[in-house]
């Protein structure tokens, strides 16, 4: 029998129902530096707080706001001084301005979902543990190991945390 669509959501389902185990692999630990500074700004042009501005950011929404930040000078002003444009880079000053502010928004909002869904669910945390190798973009990433349990298992399918990268064992 030959499949014709493949259905990510009915693994995702049969997965959750027959494991008791799910992993979440952070590779990206910290906001670097530049795209801090960078978001600082944002917020700053915005003028709303850091938890206000990422409840309400849609990931849709990412190239209308790289746009709309394109023009702003401050915002400019701290990429070019943060995370400057280099000669080397295969692409053009613009399209470096708008990477800089998608990468941001990205980082951003990963690590504010991130920090939101292991706080909630601290209490079906099994292992944490920092896993080191050697790679020139990053040498580690931390898994955090979660018991399945329907809270978790509910959140998982509704997409509540928008996007993490999710393992089932």
């Amino acid at each position: 029998m030959r499949v014709k669509k493949f259905n990510n959501r009915k693994i995702l389902e049969y997965a959750l129902q027959n494991c008791n185990v799910v992993l979440f692999i952070d590779r990206c630990q910290l906001l670097p530096n530049a795209f801090k500074k960078i978001f600082e700004m944002i917020l700053e042009v915005e003028g709303v707080s850091e938890e206000d501005f990422l409840s309400e950011l849609r990931l849709s929404n990412v190239d209308n706001l790289c746009e709309r930040y394109f023009s702003n000078e401050k915002i400019k002003y701290c990429i070019d001084l943060y995370a400057p444009y280099s000669s080397n880079y295969c692409f053009s000053y613009d399209v470096h301005i708008t990477h800089s502010i998608a990468n941001t928004l990205y980082n951003a909002y990963y690590q504010y979902n991130k920090n939101k869904f292991l706080l909630e669910n601290c209490d079906s945390l099994i292992l944490k543990r920092d896993v080191y190798f050697d790679k020139p973009v990053s040498n580690y990433i931390t898994e955090y190991y979660f018991h399945i349990n329907n809270e978790i298992q509910g959140k998982i399918l509704q997409k509540k945390y928008g996007i993490l990268y999710i393992h089932i064992a």
